[in-house]
C-alpha cells in the first residue's frame, strides 16, 4: 500500500469516517506486527510519524463504537461460537435419525390385527398380532436376515445365494426357499416351528448341537423354560397357517397351546383346574373375530368343562 493511501485510511481511520471494511483492514494490518514496537511499520519512513499512527491506531481501537466493531466483540465471538456448534449438532442428530431410521424397518401389530408384508426379494410375510419383525436396511443385498417376536407365517423367495434367516430370542430358522410358521412369543413357554414345503435349518441358540433339519409336515416344538426341544411329525401343519386366513384351526391340539393361542388372538386369560383339563386335546375351528364367550363356551362342551367370564378373565374346572 502506497504511504499517501495508508495516510489517507489512517487518518479517516482517526476520524471514525471509515467504512466497516476500511476499519477492519487497518486492524488487520496493525495486528500483523502484534504490537511489537522494535519493529518499523512499513510506508512511514518518519520515526515521529511511526509513533502517531501507533498512537493513533491505538486511540482510535479505544474510542471506536462496538457497534461498528462487532466482529471484535467477546461476547459476539461466544454467540457466534455456541450458534455455530449448536447448529453442527443439530444437522449430526437430524443426519443420525435419519440413518437409524433407513438401517431398520420395523412392522408391529397390535392384539387381534395381522399383516401382511412383502419383502424386497418378492418374500412375502404375515404377521400375527401381539408381534413385531424387524428388517435391516441390508435386506437383500448382503443378506437376508429378519427379526421375529411373535408370530409369522413365511413365504420365501428361492436363493441359494442368500439364505433367509429368522432370528427369534432363542432360536435361529435358515431357510433357502419355503413356506414356514414360527410362533416365538416372549412371554409363552413354548416357541414352535412348523414347516409346510421346502426344507429348513433350525438352531436353537442355547444349545451346542449344530442344528436340526425339518422337512415338510414336521414341528419343532421348543419349550423356552426347560430349554428342551422335540421334532414331531404333523399332517395338519396347515391348520398353522389358518390364522393368515382369519381362522382359528386346532388338530389335537394341546389345551395348554390352546390358551396360549386365545390369549395373543383375543386377550382371555385362561386358567384351568390342575388335572385332565391341561392334557386335554381339542379339535375345532373358529373364526378370529368370533365372540370370545362363544369359543370359549364351545371349547368347554369339546371338553366336558363348565367355565365363569369375567372379562379378559375366564375360569375352566370339571363338571363334576
Amino acid at each position: 500500500m502506497k504511504e499517501r493511501q495508508l495516510k489517507k485510511l489512517l487518518r479517516k481511520y482517526g476520524d471514525h469516517s471509515a467504512s466497516d471494511a476500511e476499519n477492519y483492514l487497518v486492524d488487520s494490518w496493525y495486528r500483523s506486527f502484534d504490537l511489537d514496537k522494535s519493529e518499523t511499520v512499513p510506508g512511514i519512513v518518519n520515526p515521529g510519524d511511526e509513533i502517531q499512527t501507533r498512537q493513533r491506531i491505538l486511540s482510535g481501537i479505544s474510542k471506536e463504537d462496538p457497534k461498528q466493531i462487532w466482529y471484535r466483540s467477546p461476547l459476539m465471538a461466544v454467540a457466534c461460537t455456541m450458534l455455530i456448534f449448536l447448529t453442527a449438532a443439530l444437522i449430526f442428530q437430524l443426519n443420525l435419525r435419519k440413518q437409524s431410521a433407513a438401517q431398520v424397518l420395523v412392522f408391529n401389530t397390535l392384539q387381534g390385527q395381522t399383516k401382511k408384508i412383502l419383502l424386497s426379494d418378492s418374500s412375502v410375510v404375515w404377521l400375527n398380532g401381539n408381534s413385531r419383525l424387524e428388517i435391516g436396511a441390508s435386506y437383500a443385498d448382503s443378506n437376508r436376515t429378519v427379526k421375529l417376536a411373535g408370530e409369522a407365517y413365511f413365504e420365501v423367495t428361492h436363493n441359494p445365494k442368500k439364505p433367509f434367516l429368522v432370528e427369534t430370542q432363542h432360536i435361529t430358522t435358515k431357510v433357502l426357499g419355503t413356506t414356514f410358521n414360527v410362533r416365538a412369543y416372549q412371554n409363552s413357554r413354548f416357541a414352535k416351528i412348523t414347516l409346510l414345503t421346502g426344507r429348513i435349518w433350525v438352531k436353537i441358540k442355547e444349545t451346542q448341537i449344530k442344528g436340526v433339519v425339518l422337512n415338510p409336515n414336521q414341528i419343532l416344538q421348543y419349550d423356552q423354560i426347560s430349554h428342551q426341544s422335540m421334532v414331531t411329525n404333523e399332517q395338519a401343519s396347515l391348520d398353522q397357517k389358518a390364522w393368515t386366513l382369519g381362522k382359528l384351526k386346532f388338530s389335537n391340539t394341546p389345551m395348554e397351546e390352546v390358551r396360549e393361542i386365545l390369549f395373543q388372538s383375543h386377550g382371555l386369560q385362561i386358567s384351568l383346574d390342575p388335572g385332565a383339563l391341561s392334557h386335554a386335546r381339542i379339535y375345532g375351528e373358529f373364526k378370529v373375530n368370533d365372540d370370545p364367550e362363544y369359543i370359549i363356551r364351545t371349547l368347554c362342551k369339546l371338553i366336558h368343562a363348565k367355565y365363569t367370564l369375567n372379562g379378559k378373565m375366564v375360569m375352566i374346572r370339571n363338571r363334576s
